[in-house]
Order: structure tokens, then sequence, then C-alpha cells
């Protein structure tokens, strides 16, 4: 088992691909974001999506996720 050193827990990322279901990235955000433990990083992967899921992220106001964009 990892030694932890304490007052300074590990991050963890979490990393979420998208590809057209705003509402089910809404909830899937929305679930990370009322997880107890809180030094994370939500990483989400839009593949050629339309502007309504950075839109879900942006709505959120979290700075701990992150939406990056594959075009084509």
């Amino acid at each position: 088992m990892p030694a932890t050193i304490k007052g300074n827990p590990p991050k963890v990322s979490v990393i979420v691909a998208t590809y057209e279901r705003a509402d089910a990235l809404r909830e899937t955000l929305g679930s990370l974001i009322d997880q107890k433990y809180e030094n994370w990083e939500g990483i989400v992967v839009g593949d050629c999506c339309g502007p309504a899921n950075a839109e879900v992220v942006r709505s959120f106001g979290d700075p701990r996720l992150r939406y990056l964009y594959l075009a084509l």
C-alpha cells in the first residue's frame, strides 16, 4: 500500500469521454462534485461535440473541471 503524507492526500484525475450526451455529462459531473474526497481534477474530453457539452462543464463553475475538445 503506498504511503500517504498526512494533510496532503494524492490527487485523483477523473477522465470522462463524451460525445453529444450533455444530459448524461451533467449527471456524471454532478456525481463527481458531490464526492466527499475533494482533491481531484475532472478532465472532460469532448470528441467532436457541439457546444452543449462545453456549456455543461462551464455551468458547474468548478475550477477542478477542465474541458478538452477533440476536433476531426
